[in-house]
This record gives structure tokens, sequence and C-alpha cells, in this order.
């Protein structure tokens, strides 16, 4: 047997004891439901007892009764359990054992009921998320922003009036919107408000929705932009406003009482105490005032307001002292007047419980009108019964209506041909009358006779014409009125059917939203795919162009010092083919070149400046210029430098030095044209086989490795 009246280990405080077992006989029901969803036999619904010794044993805990698992092994000798006998032995075995004196030693709190509940969850989600499980998109939340989801939609799943969920647990639409609405104002997503009615529409069913299509419509619509943190915190907040029972919470702006400064607090109130903080996280606490049926709340007129003061103000008024408060507009002060004085209201019943009691009175407003709902349809019932009835009776009234016209008509007739058959044994008779009184009568008798005979017969024509009149118009309202029947019955065949065709057509509608719905989802994520890497290419492409503009600048300024090199070098040998031709000019005076006296060489560019002697010579020298301009001759074979040649007239000295000046002016253009990336003039060094007084100069030499001075240079030679 449980033991009971021990006290428990856990942390104490919380809430009245006995409002706290109703809330946890009312919450265990709906939690121990999701276990027996998730552990039962698909045939038979049940659960092994063996199964459910844990969870037994955690309610034992809380009630601080030992070996509670023990009390089912001694119900019937079955080894399973439904859900409403498993309810069943709680209520029995557990729950009524309880009493007030137990109650007290054990003060239970919210955490100890947490217990039991994450018992329940850990049974329901460790299996459901499994592969082989039907929920996968619990993997998509964070498993404590999941679980706390899962105890507000619990705490306003569907009751009876007795406190038992209506099976399976179900959360009505008008629960689910109010809990997404506060989700989507906690995660600042306003523009998914508009848009709350028609999702909730389109996964709900008829008025109810099961926790995993609620998760669902959660993940899959109201997460996809946010991370875990601010999916947890809002989640923190749903499960602190309904389970922790916070009526209202915000920003305000509080003045001190001594020193009398206004500050910003985040208020937090319930139906004891209003707590106040520094900031939205809750962490710094500021104060807490509690609150009683003394309190008072009154507004504040901005009538008059000083200079710093603030508007939409009101006043908190306690046993101790008065709590001077801001709101930011009007609305927000009388939400909070409203919410603080109904705190004030309820705040001496210990057992008053503010989200459960507005969820419970919502719950009744819905059994009523579900009641009013199922009593117009069962009135509606009994109205097309008596409506059929009516319509079976007129239908036998018309029939026997018919078979009496038709038994009438058919008296009619047998008058009718009656009478005409007296008329015929009538007309035999007067003319029987007529042939017996032929002598007697005159013929004005007979024609009198005849007369009335004719009046009468046009009388009983006429009767006849009437009657037969009288049988037309019955038999043709007989026909309109079938007439009239059938098409009543057409038109209500054709409501019907134009009735089926609409919700064909809506059904279609809505796969079909459905549909491109996942259609435009895949098309935007490849654009965004497609949009970075747009982005990437032209980055890297505007990266690449930077390049090249530096690069094309980094030319433009090689190319101009190149021209500017290009035309110092063109003045210089503008300069140079000056000279040229001054050297050219022969010259008046005594000073005159000398030609040699031995027989020139002729060469491919005229007489040259060779004899035959120079080439018997057995030692080739070469002749180059040094910095100075004079010539050294240098033996090829040996390193030794030779003297320089010495002029033998002062011609040849005088030619030398303007040789030498010349040289020089193209090796500095020679210069020039390397640093210009152009091909250099080869001047530093000739080699001629000349007469040392007869060689041209260098200088020339190089010219004519130029292409617009060569002329000039054979002419010189």
């Amino acid at each position: 047997m449980p033991v009971l009246g021990r006290p428990s280990k856990r942390s104490s405080g919380g809430k009245h004891p006995c409002q706290t077992i109703d809330r946890l006989r009312e919450d265990t029901r709906k939690s121990v439901w999701y276990v027996f969803d998730t552990l039962s036999n698909i045939s038979t619904g049940k659960v092994m007892k063996s199964q459910l010794k844990v969870l037994t044993s955690t309610i034992g805990l809380v009630l601080s009764m030992d070996k509670a698992e023990e009390i089912l092994n001694k119900e019937n000798s079955t080894n399973d359990l439904s859900y409403l006998e498993f309810i069943k032995i709680l209520e029995e075995e557990v729950f009524r054992k309880v009493d007030n004196n137990t109650l007290e030693k054990l003060n239970l709190t919210d955490n100890d009921l947490e217990e039991v509940h994450r018992n329940c969850w850990v049974l329901y989600f460790k299996v459901k998320k499994e592969p082989k499980g039907s929920m996968e998109n619990l993997k998509a939340l964070p498993e404590e922003a999941c679980y706390k989801l899962w105890r507000v939609y619990n705490f306003l799943a569907e009751e009876d009036e007795e406190g038992m969920p209506l099976l399976p647990v179900q959360i009505h639409v008008d629960e689910a919107k109010q809990i997404v609405e506060s989700f989507v104002e906690s995660t600042s997503q306003v523009t998914l408000l508009a848009k709350i009615d028609d999702i909730i529409k389109s996964y709900s069913m008829q008025d109810g929705m099961s926790f995993q299509t609620f998760e669902t419509m959660i993940v899959n619509r109201f997460t996809t932009d946010l991370t875990d943190v601010a999916i947890k915190q809002a989640t923190k907040e749903l499960f602190q406003q309904y389970i922790s029972d916070t009526i209202i919470k915000g920003m305000l702006c509080k003045r001190g009482y001594q020193v009398k400064h206004w500050k910003d607090r985040w208020m937090v109130l319930n139906t004891r105490q209003l707590t106040y903080y520094t900031a939205s996280d809750e962490r710094e606490k500021k104060g807490e005032i509690r609150l009683d049926q003394d309190c008072k709340v009154e507004v504040i007129p901005d009538a008059g307001m000083k200079s710093g003061s603030k508007p939409n103000k009101f006043v908190l008024k306690t046993s101790a002292k008065p709590y001077e408060m801001s709101a930011h507009d009007i609305k927000t002060r009388n939400d909070w007047m409203t919410a603080l004085q109904k705190a004030i209201d309820k705040c001496s019943d210990k057992n008053y419980h503010f989200h459960r009691t507005e969820a419970k009175e919502r719950q009744k407003v819905r059994r009523e009108g579900r009641r009013q709902r199922e009593e117009e349809e069962r009135r509606r019932k009994e109205e097309e019964e008596s409506l059929q009835k009516m319509r079976d009776l007129l239908k036998k009234k018309q029939e026997e209506e018919e078979q009496q016209r038709l038994q009438h008509l058919k008296e009619l007739e047998n008058a009718r041909l009656k009478l005409e058959e007296e008329e015929k044994q009538r007309l035999q008779q007067l003319e029987e009358l007529e042939k017996a009184r032929m002598n007697q009568l005159d013929l004005e008798a007979r024609l009198q006779a005849e007369e009335a005979l004719r009046k009468q017969e046009q009388q009983r024509l006429r009767e006849l014409e009437e009657i037969k009149k009288e049988l037309e118009r019955l038999l043709e309202e007989e026909r309109q009125a079938k007439r009239d029947e059938e098409i009543v019955r057409a038109l209500q065949a054709r409501l019907l059917d134009e009735e089926m065709e609409k919700r064909e057509e809506l059904e279609t509608l809505r796969r079909e939203q459905e549909e491109l719905l996942m259609q435009e989802r895949s098309r935007r994520e490849g654009l965004e795919e497609h949009q970075m890497e747009q982005s990437r290419k032209l980055q890297e492409a505007a990266e690449t162009l930077k390049k090249l503009e530096a690069q094309r600048r980094a030319a433009e300024q090689h190319l101009s010092e190149a021209s500017e090199k290009l035309q110092v070098a063109e003045k210089e040998r503008v300069k140079l083919e000056h000279k040229v031709k001054l050297w050219k000019t022969p010259t008046v005076g005594l000073a005159r070149p000398l030609p040699p006296k031995v027989d020139q060489v002729t060469t491919h560019r005229g007489l040259g400046a060779f004899c035959e002697e120079d080439f018997s010579k057995p030692v080739k020298t070469q002749t180059s210029v040094d910095e100075s301009g004079s010539g050294i001759e240098t033996d090829q074979s040996t390193d030794d430098k030779v003297t320089p040649t010495e002029p033998a007239t002062e011609i040849n000295k005088e030619i030398d030095n303007t040789n030498n000046e010349e040289q020089l002016m193209f090796k500095q253009k020679s210069n020039i044209s390397d640093d210009s990336n152009q091909e250099p003039i080869k001047s530093d060094s000739v080699i001629e086989y000349e007469p040392e007084g007869n060689k041209a100069p260098d200088s020339f030499n190089a010219l004519g490795d130029n292409g617009d001075s060569q002329s000039e240079l054979v002419e010189l030679t």
C-alpha cells in the first residue's frame, strides 16, 4: 500500500494546495492521454502496465506516496490498461486518498507539478521523434521550446463540463488563434497578424486542431525567419503568461516615492502582486507591490499637467503608499487599469487562476454554442421529418382526390350515357306519339312541339358543356399541382448538386493554392541562390575591373614617360642632323681635309677609306670609344691596351674632336631609347678596318643604323 503523509523534500512555496491538486488532476488527464496515444496498441488501444509504472511512481512522488506503482498490480488481472481505466485508478487510489492535512504538509509548488508533465513529455517526445514516428516536425523546434508550446496547448485544450478532456485532445481554433497572436507579437512579426485567420483555416479541420497540426503550422508559417533564441524567448513568454498565470506585462514609467524621478520599469502583474524589473529580460528585480482588497486604481487627469510630468498617468493606492505610473498611450493605460482592478477583485480568492478561469469561461461559451447548434440541428431534423410527413400526407390526399375525381368522372360519364339512352327512348316515344297524333295535330302544333323539344335539347347540351368544362378545369388544376411539385423537386435536386460542385471547387482551389505555395517557396529558394551567385560574380568582376583600371593607369603613365623621352630624343636628333649639315658644308679658309695618298678601295657605299695594305696586316684591331671620346685600339688576341692613335695632321685632330662630341651625343640618345623600351642605337663600339687618319666617324656609323639618316651617312663616307 502507498504511504501517505510524508512531507516532500522539494522546495516549499507555491499556490494553495487544494488548487494545486485540482490543477494536477485536470492537467494530468491531458498529458497522460499523449502517453497512451504514443504507447498504446493499435488494435486494442491499451498500454502495458510495465510501461506505466514510471509515470505512476512520478505522480506518487509528487504527492509523497511511496511505491505508488504497486496500485497497478492489484487491479484487474489483465496486463494492460486503457486510458479511462488508468484515469479511474489515479482518481480512486491516488487523488482521493490525499486529505487536507497531507496537502498542508506537502506544500506543492509549480516545479513539483512540472515533473509529472515532463515525464509524460519524455515518453511522448522520445518515441515520436524517431524515424518511424509521424511527428518529424518536432526536430525543427528546440526541445525546450516545443515542450512549453505543448504545455500551453494542453492548458487550453477542450474539456467537458466535468473537467475531462474531449478525446482525442484538441484545441479550438479560437484558442489556437490567441496563442499564435501572442507568439507573433512576442517575435515582432507584425506583418503576419493579418494572415493568421487564413493560415489557421488552411490547417484546421472543422473547429479543432491536433498538437501535431498546430506545431507544424507554427514551424512552417511563423518560425521560418526566427533564430532558436527568439523561439525560446517567445515560448517562454507564452509559458509564463498561461501556466504561471501572468495577467499582463509591459513597460511603464514609474515615479519614485521619495525621489520624484520618472524611470522606465518592466511590469509583470499576476493575481497576487505587481513585480517590476529594470528591463524586459526580468533579470534584475527592483521591487514588488502586494495587492489586497484595500488597493485602488485611479486615473490622474492630464489637465493642468506641470512641466516635466508624464501624460496618461494613473495611481495605484495601497495601504503602504501610492504608486504613480504613466503609460505610452491611453489604450495601454486602460488595459493596465482594467487588469489591476481585476487582480484586486480576485486577490482574496487563493484558488483563483486568471487564465484558467478565462479559458473555462470561453469553453463554457463554446459548449453552450455547440449545445445550441445541436438543438437547432435536432429541431431542423424534426422540422424536416414533419415536413416530409406533411408531404407524404399531401401526396396521399392528392392520390385519394385523384381517385375520387376519376370516380366522379366515371359516374358523370355513366350519367351522360344514361341520359343519352333515355333521350333516345324519349325520342322514340315522341316519334310514336307524333305518328299516333299525326292525323290529329296540325302542322303548327307539331312545329311548336318540335320547337319546345329543341329548346330542351339545347338546355341539356349547355348543362353537359358546363359539366365538361368543370371536369377539364379540375383536371388542369391537378396537372398544374403535379407540375409545381416536380418543379420544386427539380429545384431542390439542382441546389444540392450546385452545393456539391461548390464544395468540390473549394477543395480543388485549396489544393491548387497549397501546390502554388510549395512551388513559390522552391522558386524563391532557387532565385535566392542564383542572386547570391550573381552577386559573387559581380563582386569578382568589380575587383578584376579595379585591377585592370590600375594596370591601365600604370600603362598610361609609362606611355606618357616614353613619349616625353621620345620627344627629347627627337630634339637631340634634329640638333645632330643640324651639326651634320654644318660639318658637310665646306670650310672657307686654309683648313681643308687631306685625302689619302694611297689607292682607296671602292666598297658598296662608294669610295672607301681603306687601302690594300690595310688588308695585308696580320692582326685585327678594334677601335672603341671611351667616355672621353678618344679612340683606343685593342688587339683581339691580347688584353693589353694600345695607346691612342694620334692624328698625323692638325686637321685630323679637329675631325677627331668633332667625332668624339657627336659620339657622346649619340650615346646619350641611345640611353634615352633604352629607357623608352625602343630598339637601342649601338654606338658604344664600332669595329672598322681603315687607316687611322682616314676612318669615318663612329657617330656616322651609328647614325647609319637609324633608318632616316642612312643615306646621309653614305654621302659622308
